[in-house]
């Protein structure tokens, strides 16, 4: 009887042995799992933080740069018809397009780098509505030139 126990007590142990070894080896795999679930997401968020960033910058870059071609033109004469309807167009679509996201990126950039860079964001964009004020204050000369009157 004790050779009987003593079979079924070894039986059992390596069944033990195995179930445990079995349970850790998916414990362990279940970990890997969530573990390489919270990367992917971690990667997934910071690839959508640098492509608002891209997008942000490259929006303000276009602004600058059609504000800065703009006042070239004014300031060199260069107000023909033809010359002003290359560049106008393409300032309107820089503004609106900068302006349009003003709230999401004022979100972002104080969603990722905090209350002080927000605060500098939002000067900017009022430094960008100043500017465009004045802009607009060009609009006299280019309805004249728009009109034939010039």
């Amino acid at each position: 009887m004790n050779n009987i126990f003593s079979i079924i007590g070894k039986i059992i142990t390596e069944k033990i042995g195995v179930l445990m070894v079995t349970s850790m080896i998916g414990l362990v795999a279940f970990s890997a799992d969530k573990i390489v679930e919270h990367i992917k997401l971690a990667a997934n968020r910071a690839d959508q933080q640098i492509s608002n960033y891209n997008e942000l910058a490259t929006d303000l870059s276009d602004y600058i740069f059609f504000t800065e071609v703009l006042v070239k033109f004014y300031s060199q004469g260069w107000t023909t018809k033809s010359s002003l309807n290359k560049i106008v167009p393409r300032y309107n679509n820089a503004i609106i397009k900068l302006r349009k996201r003003e709230y999401v990126n004022l979100a972002l950039v104080h969603r990722l780098w905090g209350k002080k860079s927000a605060n500098e964001f939002t000067e900017i964009m009022s430094l960008v509505k100043r500017i465009d004020a004045l802009v607009h204050e060009l609009n006299t000369e280019a309805g004249a030139v728009d009109s034939g009157k010039k």
